[in-house]
């Protein structure tokens, strides 16, 4: 039997993303000692140990992860006892870690590169708590052996650990595929923990690190509670968890450095403003969804609304030459008047997307405005959903006669809209929601430090067509963000700005950016998913982008699922894009320097007007690794 000190494989899949509180990261090289019960060639599973810093940036597909050269390979006698189960087994593998770890997945690659037979098929899981006096079974497998035709691939097989907090890891081998040789390439054990603050989490174009500023784990010493549906429900409680708050802005007034609130299920119709930032990363200031539960912020309202007949737009007046006599209605084409009050001071129907069209110099307005799409800039902001479904805005009202249904338009006055339903059905018999808040989390001061976003569902805003790069969620200048496991759906315009905006910044102001942006997911956002003007020295990490930029206006040169302006010591990796009509897939603009992008997954993705999946702009000394 030979030890072999190996390192992980840092690389993640859709399949090993999630996790706890921390960083999606895996147990550090040198962690530790790999043992088996027979190793031909003296490579106990070598996790790519050839490869430094180990993270795959430098391989041919850095979206998976297999050394053909580097792989476990037994002789072809078997039939050894088993250290965790006491046993014969034909082959065993066992991983002793060098501290206890909180264990969210073990990934494997099975087999080797051209021999599937190889692989191993039948196999038990254990795992021990105190060094390996007794052991755990934690499951029974079989193991999919791998296909030949490929170098690389990502893991046949995921092991569930579910965050156990695990020193050592034993897979008993009971029967392979066929042949008389066993072999597995690679092994990666995925961690709930954070790395501690000042550890490297990844490597820039000139070689120097990207370094962890969190805490290992966050100690808080208060926690508010929200809790609409709690029969004690008040926003005159204390906010404990017996007497909750009712809204999340009642908690953001009151919560001070070093304190958290946690916020029970429901849907939470306000946009939320924090009063202050934490001081530091131990003093952060924390906004949590509670584990488990689905809570929403939504820009939306859900009125009752009166449908009639529509009365059409008519361009001359009452008793004025070619003016109809009498009522005039409309088969098919409904109406309602909304009512103001539901807009508290920001109504989007009766905004443009973009009313700042004359201040872009590199434009020439009169002929742009020979294309027809030039129309949907001058649109309004509002998004109207029935049963669910988004009705498409046109841009006059003769066009709701030659749409299919499920469109609207909407009148000068931003309070009567006109609209055919999905499958011509009668409108007083479905449900109506429309947006009716630029945002659903934003400061209202600038410069807010230190605060963390967790676990939420956020949606239905209403925002401005960039610039400003003005988000659902907003920054608003701010540095050493985290926002982390959170939805954000249904933008009109931005889903998520981590910067300056753009175009202009506030006096007072010092450092930007510094943000974790991790496992989030963006979907059906109009222009934007992400929007980084000045993000200096942030991670974005393990997040999904789909169906972004539905709005047709790539002329506005600031769609894509994400667009980060100045990225300078930014690391964007492990990033899932899908879906982007009308966009970049990743658009790293002007003044960049420092930047890697690594193991983007599905950038080409199904685009129609935008060519270009990944776009960057690349000058003179400014480092950029793809």
């Amino acid at each position: 039997m030979r030890k072999t000190i190996v390192g992980i494989l840092l690389f993640v899949t859709a399949l090993g993303m999630g996790g706890g509180a921390g960083a999606v990261s895996y147990v550090a090289p040198g962690a530790i000692t790999a043992t088996a019960s027979q190793d031909a060639f003296g490579l106990v599973p070598a996790f790519l140990t050839d490869q430094i810093p180990m993270d795959l940036s430098n391989l041919a597909n850095p979206l998976s992860g297999w050394d053909s050269t580097n792989y476990w390979h037994t002789n072809s006698s078997h039939g050894f006892t088993s250290p965790a189960s006491g046993n014969t087994a034909m082959d065993w593998l066992r991983y002793d870690f060098s501290s206890p770890k909180e264990i969210n997945q073990m990934l494997v690659w099975n087999g080797a590169a051209g021999l599937p037979d190889r692989a191993l098929k039948d196999v038990v899981i254990w795992y021990s708590t105190d060094g390996g006096a007794s052991w755990i079974e934690l499951a029974s497998a079989q193991w999919a052996h791998t296909d030949s035709g490929f170098t690389y691939r990502p893991p046949s097989d995921v092991v569930d650990f579910g965050g156990a907090s695990v020193d050592a890891v034993v897979v008993d081998i009971l029967t392979n595929w066929g042949d008389r040789y066993t072999m597995m390439s690679e092994v990666a054990f995925q961690t709930t923990e954070s790395p501690p603050p000042g550890t490297a989490i990844g490597y820039l174009p000139d070689g120097s690190e990207f370094m962890s500023w969190e805490p290992e784990s966050f100690t808080f010493s208060k926690a508010y509670y929200v809790s609409q549906k709690h029969i004690n429900t008040s926003d005159n409680n204390p906010g404990t968890e017996e007497l909750p708050f009712k809204t999340i802005n009642k908690a953001a007034e009151v919560l001070q450095p070093g304190e958290r609130v946690l916020v029970s299920s429901g849907v939470y119709r306000e946009c939320v403003r924090p009063a202050r930032g934490g001081t530091d990363p131990q003093n952060i200031i924390s906004y949590e969804a509670v584990p488990g539960q689905q809570v929403i912020i939504t820009g939306a309202e859900e009125p009752e609304l009166q449908w009639q007949a529509s009365i059409p737009w008519i361009k001359t007046p009452d008793g004025a030459p070619g003016a109809p006599e009498g009522p005039v209605v409309v088969d098919d084409i409904w109406m309602t008047q909304m009512d103001g009050a539901i807009f508290d001071g920001y109504n989007p129907f009766g905004l443009v997307n973009y009313p700042q069209i004359n201040e872009i110099g590199y434009w020439n307005v009169s002929t742009e405005f020979e294309d027809p799409r030039a129309l949907l800039y001058l649109q309004v902001r509002g998004m109207i959903f029935q049963d669910g479904q988004r009705l498409k805005q046109v841009s006059t009202y003769s066009e709701l006669f030659v749409n299919q249904g499920g469109t609207f338009w909407v009148e000068p006055d931003g309070l009567t809209i006109h609209i055919t339903t999905f499958g011509g059905t009668n409108p007083n018999n479905s449900q109506w929601k429309l947006t009716a808040r630029e945002q659903t989390f934003a400061p209202t001061s600038y410069y807010l430090n230190f605060i963390r976003v967790k676990g939420f569902i956020m949606e239905d805003a209403a925002g401005v067509f960039p610039f400003p790069q003005r988000g659902a969620l907003s920054t608003m200048h701010g540095h050493h963000w985290i926002i982390e496991d959170n939805t954000f759906r249904w933008m009109n315009s931005v889903g998520v700005d981590c910067g300056p905006q753009g175009g202009f910044w506030v006096q007072g102001g010092g450092i930007y950016g510094y943000h974790l942006i991790r496992r989030n997911k963006f979907e059906d956002i109009g222009i934007c998913g992400l929007a980084g003007p000045g993000s200096q020295s942030t991670l974005v990490e393990d997040n999904t982008f789909e169906r972004i930029c539905w709005h047709d206006v790539e002329m506005l040169a600031e769609c894509a699922a994400m667009k980060l302006h100045s990225a300078q010591n930014t690391l964007i990796r492990r990033n899932i894009v899908r879906d982007v009509p009308h966009g970049c897939g990743l658009y790293i603009d002007s003044r960049r320097q420092n930047a890697r992008i690594t193991r983007m997954q599905s950038l080409i993705a199904p685009r129609i007007t935008q060519p270009m999946a990944l776009a960057v702009s690349i000058s003179k000394r400014r480092r950029v690794s793809v």
